[in-house]
């Protein structure tokens, strides 16, 4: 079932499901940072890098609550420097 859609191979499962965290990671930053998504993306991307990771990896840690983005700049895994508190709403 590897079939080719307009010409292109498609993509492995692993993939989109990467996709869908840093989707949902830089939604979650935005909201953090109170910035636009191309701007979240962007922080994201730079910590990744300055961390030597994926940035597959540094979203699934936002995504799971491991890590979080301030405005500070003194982006932080939880526990270590910042206090993560829930919003009435869950997140």
């Amino acid at each position: 079932m590897n079939q080719k859609i307009n010409g292109a191979q498609p993509e492995k499962p692993h993939i989109l499901g990467d996709r869908a965290v840093v989707h949902q990671a830089v939604g979650m930053i935005s909201v953090q940072l109170a910035v636009s998504i191309r701007t979240a993306l962007q922080r994201l991307q730079a910590y990744a890098a300055d961390h030597r990771q994926t940035v597959a990896d540094v979203a699934a840690d936002v995504v799971a609550r491991r890590l979080r983005f301030s405005t500070d700049g003194t982006d932080c895994p939880v526990g270590l420097g910042q206090s993560f508190v829930p919003l009435s709403n869950g997140w």
